[in-house]
Parts: structure tokens; sequence; C-alpha cells
């Protein structure tokens, strides 16, 4: 149970911060609470960590992190790698 605890905690926490940030930060945060394990123990002081912080400020960081970098682009697609890296420049 943890591993797909652990992967639909990733997954909410990995959206774009948008208005609806918060509600997502605190479900998972509400449902991690009762789950053992070092991985949960990991997202849980990711979540402690940006609780708070405004949804416009983690925006900035996620695009600084994400949009800007080849190594850490969420882009997937079957598009060939060309394409794909061009999409995260």
């Amino acid at each position: 149970m943890n591993r797909a605890v652990v992967h639909q905690a990733a997954a909410l926490l990995l959206g774009y911060p948008d208005r609806d940030w918060p509600g997502r930060l605190h479900t998972v945060r509400s449902v991690l609470e009762p789950v053992p394990g070092a991985d949960i123990r990991l997202l849980r002081q990711f979540c402690a960590r940006v609780d708070g912080t405004a949804p416009l400020d983690l925006a900035a960081r996620y695009v600084a992190t994400f949009d800007r970098s080849r190594r850490r682009c969420l882009y997937l697609s079957p598009r060939s790698t060309a394409a794909a890296d061009a999409a995260c420049i």
C-alpha cells in the first residue's frame, strides 16, 4: 500500500502550484499522517517545508526547477528526444 500512496501523493505534489495547491497539500498531508515509512517521511517533510508558502512563490520555484531545466523536465511524450528537449527549454 505504501508504494501506491507514495506515487499518488508525489503526483499530486508535482502538479503545478495553482490556486488549488493549498487544498491538494492539505489532502496529501491528511492521507500521509497515519502511513509509516521512510519515503512517506520525506513527503511529510516536503509538505511541512512548503506549508504556508504562497502559491505564486511555489509557481516561480516550479518554473525554475522544471520548465527551465532539461534534466528535470516533466514533459513526457512519445515525440523524438529532440522535440521533447526543445519543449523543455
